[in-house]
């Protein structure tokens, strides 16, 4: 195996016991620690937050550095929001949080043993269409 496939499995497996050992606390506890991670870890230490800077900085020249840091440090919160929904949220709680337009031909589809194709445009986390 090379270098990089074994950091790669080494990242999914330390991924996946982080993911595993969160799940053992309630949803508002996991819910605080993974946005304090990505505080630290992302906002504060900064993994690519100098990228997110400058890339502000070409789409929004007028924006003042503490405009810049608040949007950055929004990005990481969303990001914190989404993993969480994502990976440790339980499937009912997920459904409860979501508000869908046109549930009813989603159920209509389902009573008639047919399946659906939800589109989002991306709008929300579309990530949570796996509880449907």
């Amino acid at each position: 195996m090379n270098k990089r496939k074994f950091q790669n499995w080494m990242e999914y497996i330390a991924f996946r016991g982080l993911i595993c050992f969160l799940k053992l606390f309630p949803y508002r506890v996991i819910k605080g620690i993974v946005l304090g991670m990505f505080y630290l870890v992302g906002y504060q230490i900064g993994i690519r937050r100098e990228v997110a800077f400058k890339q502000l900085s070409k789409v929004f020249p007028h924006k003042t550095k503490a405009e810049k840091n608040r949007i950055i440090w929004n990005m990481y919160k969303n990001m914190a929001l989404t993993i969480c929904e994502s990976y440790l949220m339980s499937d009912d709680k997920l459904i409860e949080a979501c508000s869908i337009c046109g549930q009813d031909i989603i159920d209509e589809a389902f009573a008639k043993g047919k399946g659906v194709i939800l589109a989002t445009c991306h709008f929300g986390n579309w990530e949570a269409a796996r509880v449907f």
